[in-house]
């Protein structure tokens, strides 16, 4: 029941961050593209951890870098732009 309130919750907050008046032009472009690339990961990551790895902390510590990845990459682009 989890991963349905978090898409709520994600949705809901990518809708609020994008109409905002002092998001720069192309910014939601970016957002949008970072959730949707971390959306995949998570569900990769939640269906994998749940049928192939079930008990592996290794996994989970792994899984939790690679969703973590694409917001990290955004922000690093976001700095260097500015």
């Amino acid at each position: 029941m989890s991963a349905p309130a978090n898409a709520v919750v994600v949705a809901g907050l990518s809708l609020f961050a994008t109409r905002q008046p002092v998001v720069p032009r192309g910014d939601a472009g970016t957002h949008l593209t970072v959730v949707g690339v971390w959306a995949a990961a998570y569900v990769l990551a939640l269906v994998l951890g749940l049928t192939a790895f079930p008990d592996s902390l290794a996994f989970a510590a792994t899984a939790a870098v690679v969703c973590a990845l694409p917001a990290a990459v955004a922000a690093r682009r976001e700095v260097r732009a500015g």
